[in-house]
């Protein structure tokens, strides 16, 4: 791997995005890229996708004379700051790292530096058509923490997706509610990643507002207020945390998530930006939104891929407990088989939890029912999840 070199850029003496009302923090001072691209520049006239945000553009083939950057470049990018953000968006790509130090930039207005390693990708399939620019650029948004809801505490914390840098929304945490996350969109269909860090500070803090101790392996990602993952990695260093890493489609009847694949090696390079420079028109398709946000799991969760099933058709049921250890059984009860065989005959499942604490089961439906999931941790605590109910449609008997 080539060793990055800087390079020449031009700064922006004003904010790109601000709201009227509030006062710039954030000016970017320049980058440098491995491999190296001497074209990158910052382009201006972008509008942000909520108030108060500072959204930054950048430009990676440039002009007069455009280069052709293959994604997967990485970039540095130091901004220097009157204050640590609330949250930083880069899109799309993936942050690699993110530093912040207070008193480095030698600019008494802005005396704080805060550093992005970010590797740009592709976009989605179907966004290039809906972006404010060309397809090649990429965007990090900065989010101040401007008093009126959003927690110091969530200061360090970062979202990196694949969709359109105008398709989201910061959902900040609050005391009534111990969740914070994003609200993101996409068209129907369309598959995207999406990566957040959940700061030490910010579980702390949540801590302290429900008078008992969090980790990491307390959390889960929930979407649109259902469970969808416990897959959370521990971050360590100057800003150490907790990351989730997942990928999603925007199916409006399902909240399920997708684990992260890794790419093949084996595989050609993705096209490079500069391919998709003239993105062809597409037809319009329904946008779907998804809330996104990271909270305390529950003891023990039971879920369905669909709360509607065609008679004879198939579900599947899934869940996690937090107590469990990979081998430890959940039992599902049905409510039918109760009212008919008793309580002992109304298990009709019983499944081993996997290392995430998760258990997974396919149910033909022949009828509306209802179902429950119990668990006894080795340690002795014992959880039941309320009744969940399947509506069959069509054929048989409701």
């Amino acid at each position: 791997m080539k060793t990055p070199k800087a390079f020449a850029l031009g700064m922006i003496a004003s904010s790109l995005l601000v709201c009227p009302m509030m006062a710039q923090t954030t000016q970017f001072v320049g980058a440098t890229s491995d491999p190296v691209n001497a074209n990158l520049r910052l382009r201006s006239g972008s509008v942000p996708p909520q108030p108060g945000v500072e959204l930054f553009v950048f430009d990676p083939l440039g002009s007069p004379t455009p280069g052709d950057p293959p994604y997967g470049t990485k970039y540095t990018l130091t901004f220097k700051t009157s204050e640590q953000p609330a949250s930083v968006v880069a899109i799309p790509g993936k942050v690699l790292s993110y530093a912040y130090s207070t008193g480095t930039s030698g600019d008494p207005a802005f005396p704080d530096e805060l550093v992005i390693e970010f590797t740009h990708g592709p976009y989605a399939g179907g966004v290039e058509a809906e972006l404010p620019g060309p397809p090649s650029d990429f965007s990090i948004a900065i989010i101040p923490a401007d008093g009126t809801g959003i927690p110091a505490s969530l200061r360090g914390s970062y979202m990196a997706t694949n969709i359109s840098p105008l398709a989201w929304k910061l959902i900040p945490p609050s005391g009534a509610s111990i969740s914070f996350g994003f609200e993101i969109t996409g068209n129907n269909g369309q598959v995207a990643f999406f990566d957040l860090f959940v700061p030490d500070s910010l579980i702390a803090d949540w801590s302290a507002w429900l008078g008992r101790s969090l980790t990491r392996e307390d959390l889960a990602l929930f979407s649109n207020n259902e469970q969808a993952s416990t897959r959370f990695a521990r971050v360590e260093g100057a800003n150490p945390g907790a990351l989730i890493e997942i990928q999603l489609s925007f199916n409006p009847t399902s909240n399920l998530v997708l684990d992260l694949i890794e790419p093949d090696p084996s595989q050609p390079e993705p096209a490079s930006a500069k391919s998709f420079a003239r993105p062809k028109a597409l037809p319009p398709l329904a946008k779907v939104k998804k809330r996104l946000t990271v909270g305390e799991a529950p003891v023990l969760s039971l879920l369905a891929t669909s709360r509607v099933v065609p008679y004879r058709r198939k579900v599947t049921l899934y869940g996690w407990a937090r107590y469990g250890a990979p081998g430890e059984i959940v039992k599902i009860t049905q409510q039918s088989r109760i009212a008919t065989r008793g309580p002992k005959q109304a298990v009709i499942k019983k499944l081993h939890l996997d290392a995430d604490g998760k258990f997974v089961t396919s149910i033909k439906m022949l009828k509306t029912d209802k179902f429950k999931a119990s668990h006894v941790s080795a340690g002795g605590i014992a959880s039941t999840t309320r009744p969940l109910r399947i509506t069959v449609r069509g054929g048989g008997r409701n």
